[in-house]
């Protein structure tokens, strides 16, 4: 920002203009006054007046803070973000000068993180508060897009950052062991694995104390249900051997030695449907790695995404649909090679450049047909809680002023509070 030591006796530019001034023949003495406080306004911020000047002035250091891309060439100034250019103007006397109408729409229109570590932090977030190092590795070797994430990021920065509070809460470390391989090698869907975690301390929105997981040997696609009762398991399988990958391909199934995994009915509908039925060792978990380990993938990514929302447990069922979504579109070691599992059953690219941070607060626009004429809010606000499943579209989305949840789709994110763990700072997660 700059302050001009004379005044010009010309014209008052109306308040929607502002003129920014730089250097040239035609321009007067300029003596700089230093940057401007930013405010909590934000067009406020952007504009700035001064008791000396007949125009208001633009901080070209605040666009630059914006990611706003400035040109000048042949006479004319234009200002760009994410490749929309938002302002335009040509040179008059020494000035540009620039018509701000719809210029504050443009510049929230898509916000984005102002440095490259809070960039990082909120990929982090976005992807269930997954390693980085790991997001970068998969991201290089082409085997998940990101559009955000940084091109040149090094290992060493990327363990430089700061530690993540709830992922140190919520998970913990061992020493891996040697897993030695399969004889045979199935193909998608052949293979199931199956284990059942429960009773989970607080039930669900509806009661819900019980998960169990389904595994697909070949393409670590995982399947899951959230329920009330143990008994439900056998529903449960039902349901699961109807859907892909399973449909009409498996051969196998694999569980632990629950009763309710084993029972008579469950190795009845089996062997009905000529698979094979299998179990393990009593106190031989590793003779179910697969699926044991994906049990502590979800549920310690869901207890990190509700800490980091501050979410009470409550909501602990659509943490763990979110984490399972996630970890489906994570590359890893699969029958088909090194990719993500929706890769290797659909042949779908796992991209994860519009995915938004569970818990983050949005705003949920109120349908025409459903509100009052006249002054009426059109949007209410809440807060994310994950994907719709089986790919139906719209979100599940907890409303502040009802505390219900609802099935939404048109939804305006806000991410911001939840980028430097603002909001764990002002709020402690309830688990009742």
């Amino acid at each position: 920002m700059f302050k001009r030591s004379a005044v010009p006796q010309d014209t008052i530019i109306n308040s929607t203009n502002s003129r920014v001034q730089t250097a040239g023949a035609l321009a007067p003495q300029l003596i700089p006054v230093g940057r401007a406080t930013i405010g909590s306004a934000y067009k406020e911020s952007l504009i700035f007046e001064d008791n000396d000047l007949s125009e208001n002035l633009i901080s070209i250091p605040r666009l630059d803070d914006e990611g706003c891309r400035i040109t000048i060439e042949n006479g004319k100034m234009s200002v760009s973000k994410n490749n929309i250019t938002i302002m335009e103007a040509d040179k008059k006397d020494g000035l540009y000068e620039f018509d701000l109408d719809g210029t504050e729409t443009a510049l929230l229109a898509d916000v984005k993180t102002m440095d490259r570590l809070t960039e990082l932090r909120r990929i982090h977030h976005r992807t269930g508060h997954r390693n980085l190092l790991r997001i970068n590795k998969y991201i290089k070797n082409k085997t998940l897009q990101i559009e955000q994430f940084p091109g040149n990021v090094s290992d060493r920065e990327l363990q430089a950052m700061p530690t993540c509070d709830a992922c140190a809460k919520a998970k913990f470390t061992k020493l891996r062991r040697h897993r030695t391989q399969p004889k045979e090698k199935p193909a998608t869907g052949e293979h199931l694995s199956t284990d059942m975690k429960g009773p989970i301390s607080t039930a669900g929105t509806n009661g819900e104390r019980y998960y169990q997981g389904f595994l697909d040997a070949h393409s670590k696609y995982l399947s899951f249900k959230c329920f009330k009762y143990k008994s439900d398991a056998l529903t449960n399988l039902k349901a699961t051997m109807a859907e892909p990958p399973f449909s009409g391909r498996l051969r196998r199934y694999h569980a632990d030695g629950a009763p309710e995994l084993i029972s008579k009915e469950t190795v009845e509908t089996l062997r009905a449907a000529g698979v094979i039925v299998s179990y393990s060792a009593p106190y031989k978990s590793p003779d179910n790695a697969g699926i044991e380990r994906s049990h502590r993938t979800i549920f310690e990514c869901a207890h990190a995404m509700l800490l980091h929302a501050c979410l009470p447990t409550i909501y602990w069922c659509y943490a763990v649909a979110h984490a399972v979504y996630l970890y489906n579109h994570i590359p890893t070691n699969t029958g088909a090679g090194y990719m993500a599992p929706v890769t290797a059953v659909f042949g779908t690219a796992a991209n994860l450049s519009s995915e938004i941070t569970f818990g983050a607060h949005c705003y949920v626009i109120i349908p025409a047909e459903t509100r009052p004429k006249g002054f009426t809010e059109k949007s209410s606000k809440g807060t994310y809680l994950g994907h719709r499943s089986n790919g139906s579209p719209g979100y599940y989305i907890l409303m502040h002023a009802t505390n219900e949840v609802k099935i939404c789709s048109d939804v305006s994110f806000d991410e911001s509070d939840l980028d430097s763990g603002e909001r764990a700072a002002k709020q402690q997660p309830v688990t009742t």
